[in-house]
């Protein structure tokens, strides 16, 4: 769990975030690789208690940190790793894929 403060100063903390969805990974530990990336460590979407959605990256090759992403944005992300969008984003689905 962690905190991070975003561009336009709001402090998004993992442990209190409302929903979160983690890439697909492989290996472990040091060698844990983005599958969707193939870069090594992993990225996790989370939902604030806001409703807002930001983007942990974490990994052994750079400084962890997080970015906030648009609504359309967490849609891409959600999709890009095959997972079901929630219900707030799920009417991004049809402009989105084609």
């Amino acid at each position: 769990m962690a905190r991070y403060v975003a561009q336009d100063g709001r402090i998004m903390d993992t442990e209190i975030a409302v929903a979160s969805w983690k890439e697909a990974t492989e290996g472990d530990g040091d060698k844990e690789m983005s599958v969707r990336r193939r870069a090594r460590g992993y990225e996790t979407l989370y939902r604030s208690t806001k409703g807002h959605y930001y983007i942990e990256s974490r990994g052994a090759e750079f400084k962890d940190h997080a970015t906030i992403a648009t609504p359309k944005e967490a849609a891409t992300w959600l999709l890009l790793n095959n997972k079901k969008l929630p219900d707030d984003l799920a009417h991004f689905e049809d402009k989105l894929v084609e």
